[in-house]
């Protein structure tokens, strides 16, 4: 007699023939777990709460849920022992940070240059503020007479914010000839800036002075000002000016000035090892002052041909996935950053299709799933689908997500999807459904993968498996015997009650309610070379057999 036990389960891999696949691989996986060396039901999503409609986006911080009818990229602060908290995220209009329960605008605007006058000019007889009677010169001499008591004198101005966060220069004022070091010159300060700034108290400006020195003309610290000041006065000799002024390119990141960003505002914000922040506007990438997130100099920026989907850390750099060509990006300072094109011409298909895996990424392309690590690409599912299968999953529309080392993909207009497995000796694919997930949140200090799903502009909140069981569907290869045989007799490992089909020849030739490790008579059944199986439970299964006779049961 003959029987058919199987003890091990796979996913499916319709690119190959039903009749040659190995035994444990399955024709059909619907929403079924097989990393236990069983059959299970993955488990729904469990409901935290209700959101408001159309949400796309939620971010865990401080304990609580923020969430945003926008599609945001979030990065947590580089910043060593941050107490103020902050993270970074892109939104609809301009990149922004949050502290606490404030937002406001990432970076500090270049201040407009202003002008200065000498207002009083220096007599003799005249008293200066600093100086004894005995200290001052008889008489005011010529400026050829006295070269180094004389400069052309100018100003550059730089806002610093509420948390001393300091922008970038401004250009400076036309340079004031001759100006005596006696005299005093009063200087405009810049307009403050509108937007939502961080300029409430403790808000300044920071002010440079010329200087002609051993490193030539430079600008140095001179003073802070109080932000909302108009004007001041500057009697301070050229010998008490401080350190030349560090921040000539600290610009804000892109944003809504579409005279300098036609392509948009910063699409990503990615955090990268070495304290910066990475992402892009076009096809132009851009890159943080190290554990300075509020700079993004212009100098640290670069071009590229072709335009940037996505990206990920991964092992060797940043890799960027384009609609093109993927580069991948390595370096230990943004200032020393090197673009290096992938030899691949796996284009991305979804930005929200690239998930962090850890150390290497998986996106959707036009010829399957991709996996990057380093500066090298791999389709991991062409050993289960042809090209033309793979678009049955509109790999454009795919939204994807991560769960205790899987990938998840659905397509939220249709709710179907797939779960693939890259570990163990054989990575799985299987099919899911049902789900509707916009938008995921993976929370590492709990190790759990919450979800933003529902049907349409309905938005709710919930825990990724952590729901009620959802039922199952697995299905076997067809099996080819040499000769023809009838089965007498099934078995499954199981609890509760499962639902059990039975083919012969293409033809369901039995369907029942079976209870589980209680062997069951099957009716008689015609002779058949070809025999398949299928299953359909909530519950765990361990075996599967038919058998021909009872005695073969064990």
């Amino acid at each position: 007699m003959t029987s058919i036990v199987l003890d091990g389960f796979g996913g499916i891999a319709p690119k190959i023939s039903p009749k040659k696949l190995s035994d444990q691989i399955a024709t059909v996986a619907e929403n079924v777990r097989l990393d236990q060396s069983r059959l299970d039901g993955w488990r729904g999503i469990k409901n935290v709460s209700g959101l408001n409609n159309e949400t796309t986006t939620v971010f865990k911080y401080q304990g609580k849920w923020i969430e945003s009818v926008h599609r945001r990229s979030y990065a947590r602060t580089p910043i060593p022992n941050d107490d103020r908290e902050r993270i970074f995220f892109t939104d609809s209009d301009y990149p922004k940070f949050r502290t606490f329960d404030q937002e406001f605008r990432l970076g500090i605007p270049k201040p407009e240059p202003t002008h200065a006058v000498v207002k009083n000019k220096w007599e003799p007889g005249t008293e200066v503020e600093g100086y004894e009677a005995g200290e001052l010169p008889e008489e005011r001499p010529e400026p050829n007479a006295a070269p180094l008591d004389f400069d052309d004198r100018a100003y550059r101005f730089s806002l610093v914010d509420a948390f001393g966060n300091e922008g970038s220069l401004s250009l400076a004022t036309a340079a004031l000839p001759d100006v005596y070091y006696l005299d005093v010159v009063e200087v405009t300060l810049p307009a403050v800036p509108a937007g939502d700034y961080n300029f409430s108290e403790g808000a300044k400006w920071r002010v440079y002075r010329n200087n002609t020195g051993t490193q030539g003309n430079v600008f140095q610290f001179l003073r802070d000002v109080e932000i909302n000041a108009k004007t001041f006065d500057d009697v301070t000799p050229a010998k008490e000016l401080q350190e030349v002024a560090p921040n000539e390119d600290w610009i804000e990141p892109p944003n809504d000035d579409k005279t300098l960003y036609p392509d948009g505002a910063l699409a990503e914000m990615l955090e990268c090892p070495g304290g910066f922040l990475f992402g892009w506007s076009g096809n132009q990438f851009c890159f943080s002052e190290p554990y300075l997130p509020h700079a993004w100099p212009a100098a640290y920026r670069k071009a590229h041909s072709d335009r940037p989907v996505a990206a990920c850390v991964v092992n060797g750099g940043i890799f960027v996935a384009t609609d093109e060509q993927p580069v991948l990006i390595a370096g230990n300072h943004p200032a020393a950053m090197a673009i290096m094109p992938i030899d691949s011409d796996h284009a991305c298909l979804s930005r929200e299709s690239m998930v962090d895996m850890g150390g290497y990424a998986l996106y959707a392309s036009t010829d399957g799933l991709v996996r990057a690590e380093g500066a090298s690409t791999q389709i991991v599912t062409s050993m289960f689908f042809t090209r033309e299968q793979w678009q049955s999953f509109k790999p454009s529309k795919l939204i994807a997500y991560k769960h205790e080392g899987k990938y998840f993909a659905e397509n939220p207009e249709t709710g179907l999807g797939f779960c693939f497995d890259p570990a163990g000796d054989t990575a799985t694919f299987t099919n899911t459904s049902g789900l509707r997930v916009k938008s995921y949140y993976y929370d590492i200090e709990t190790d759990k993968t919450f979800v933003v799903y529902g049907e349409g502009d309905e938005s709710n909140l919930g825990e990724f498996n952590e729901g009620e069981k959802l039922p199952y569907r697995w299905r076997s290869k067809e099996f080819v015997l040499p000769q023809l045989v009838f089965f007498a007799v099934g078995r499954l490992e199981a609890r509760g009650v499962n639902k059990f089909r039975l083919w012969a020849d293409d033809s369901l030739v039995f369907e029942a309610d079976i209870h589980g490790n209680v062997p069951f008579r099957l009716p008689l059944l015609p002779e058949s070379k070809r025999w398949q199986f299928e299953v359909e439970s909530s519950n765990s299964i361990e075996m599967i057999g038919i058998y021909g006779s009872m005695g073969e049961v064990k």
